[in-house]
């Protein structure tokens, strides 16, 4: 069963087995060929509203050269000036919603994740300051909002499909149907993938998922690099043809 909603320094040691600033080797993934892949790093915004603990989530504009339109968190491409993937991500996030680097409490950096179409993004768990000011970049984003987290590890508007990434690959999609502000919005693909692993994790859930066909994922395994490891391993072999 889901337990209370964790503190500040609960929510670190919850996610401390993940976080590869402390499990360098265990995270590791292998590259036969970097370059088809492109880095990227992600802010996965927690803020305590309420007595439970939300997700800051964003709409991108219809414009953006990929995933227009979709429900994403902050961020994008690594920049040379970077320092590390938090520095790519508190970046991004001060860009497109305006939170400041100092608002923001690193909770872990975990393994990088595949997103379509060739990108290995980095996800940074950070807990924003609840008085932080919400300032949206338009050419970027087209509303901000926010979903109690526990929210991921309900049935309730969820939906799910496979998609076959390769011959060897079969992936389970997850979607998430919600109305914010009398709008429809729709979390799904890689937001919907780790806002149900931060939940499990958060929550210390007893679900058990399915993302990788064949896989099961549960609070103990969600963020291992298994998943990223055979999609790499495909899309190098695809690369090669």
């Amino acid at each position: 069963m889901a337990t209370s909603t964790p503190d500040s320094k609960k929510l670190k040691e919850l996610f401390q087995p993940f976080d590869t600033r402390f499990n360098k080797e265990k995270f590791q993934l292998n590259f036969p060929d970097y370059s088809i892949f492109r880095p990227a790093s992600v802010l996965i915004p927690l803020l305590y509203k309420d007595g439970e603990i939300h997700v800051l989530l964003t709409v991108r504009t219809k414009n953006m050269s990929s995933h227009a339109g979709h429900v994403a968190f902050p961020g994008g491409m690594d920049d040379p000036g970077d320092a590390d993937a938090i520095a790519t991500a508190l970046r991004e996030a001060k860009e497109e919603v305006g939170i400041q680097s100092e608002d923001v409490d690193i909770v872990a950096v975990l393994s990088p994740h595949f997103s379509r179409p060739n990108s290995l993004v980095t996800p940074v768990v950070g807990i924003v300051s609840s008085d932080f000011k919400l300032c949206t970049n338009p050419r970027e984003v087209d509303m901000a909002f926010d979903l109690p987290l526990k929210r991921f590890l309900s049935l309730d508007g969820r939906t799910q499909e496979n998609f076959k990434l390769s011959e060897k690959v079969e992936l389970i999609i997850y979607s998430f149907q919600d109305t914010v502000n009398g709008h429809e919005l729709v979390t799904f693909g890689f937001s919907a993938l780790l806002c149900i692993q931060a939940a499990m994790v958060t929550f210390q859930s007893d679900l058990n998922m399915c993302f990788l066909k064949d896989v099961v994922v549960t609070k103990e395994n969600c963020f291992n690099a298994e998943a990223t490891q055979a999609i790499v391993e495909s899309w190098n072999a695809k690369a090669k043809l």
